[in-house]
């Protein structure tokens, strides 16, 4: 069985940062077969805006063996791609740089990915629209923010009562709209949300639909229990080992491989 590897941004920022654990994270994963390791448009979008782009994407060009793109609005796979210029969320811009560097390598391709593209935060106020549903949790609870979320689902019942059939949601439809509930519900008063969580939040997804058995991610979501969350609402035994430190990858995804070999 391959092991699927998707990391939060800040894990791939480290192995720029520190060359050292690049190297050591590099041989743990190159050539091996059981081991693919993802690089998804999230983390795109982060690292957009990081300093010392060129060395971010000679790190990815040399660990990541496939491409994430943005996650579909629905159905029930997520397609994993070799190219990386899928991540590229406008369709046009990526059109135009895929006619750019037609004849240039995986690392070159990258490098004028990042240079080139920009994104734009989004142009209402993200607190204040997270705080007014929250508003709506503290009065009526989390599943009637779920009703609002999944409304073309609600079905009426003999009792005269709307109920929630979860069995219609596509599984993209329903991960990429339950991490934002999650994300309310858990919401502090005083809280300003940051802008990236949004990407954070996409990226938990992705690392469900896409099977991952390791997923490297901000301590704050394993916390809140975000992942387990979801995963037990799909009802499904997917078993995910998620990773706050970086000490703790390399032997997370050498323990996975080692499982593994056990039970073949």
């Amino acid at each position: 069985m391959m092991e699927r590897i998707l990391l939060d941004t800040k894990f791939w920022i480290h192995l720029k940062e520190n060359p050292d654990k690049f190297k050591q994270f590099y041989t743990c994963v190159n050539g091996n077969d059981d081991i693919e390791v993802l690089f998804a448009s999230p983390n795109f979008i982060d690292l957009i805006k990081s300093e010392q782009q060129d060395a971010i994407a000679k790190v990815v060009a040399h660990t990541a063996d496939s491409y994430l793109p943005p996650l579909p609005d629905g159905g029930d796979r997520y397609p994993v791609t070799e190219d990386p210029l899928s991540l590229i969320p406008d369709l046009s811009f990526q059109q135009q740089l895929r006619e750019e560097t037609a004849s240039y390598d995986e690392e070159t391709t990258l490098r004028i990915m990042f240079r080139s593209s920009n994104f734009s935060a989004p142009d209402y106020d993200w607190g204040e629209e997270l705080h007014r549903y929250r508003s709506i949790v503290d009065e009526y609870g989390l599943k009637y923010l779920m009703a609002i979320a999944f409304d073309d689902y609600l079905e009426l019942g003999d009792d005269g009562i709307y109920h929630l059939d979860q069995s219609n949601i596509e599984i993209i439809e329903f991960l990429r709209k339950m991490s934002l509930v999650y994300r309310i519900g858990v919401l502090d008063p005083n809280e300003d949300p940051d802008p990236n969580d949004m990407n954070d939040l996409a990226l938990c997804a992705s690392a469900i639909v896409s099977e991952c058995s390791v997923f490297a991610i901000e301590e704050k979501w394993v916390n809140v229990d975000i992942i387990g969350d979801m995963i037990s609402d799909l009802l499904t035994d997917q078993d995910i080992e998620v990773v706050t430190e970086y000490s703790d990858l390399l032997p997370t995804i050498k323990n996975q491989i080692g499982s593994e070999d056990g039970d073949r």
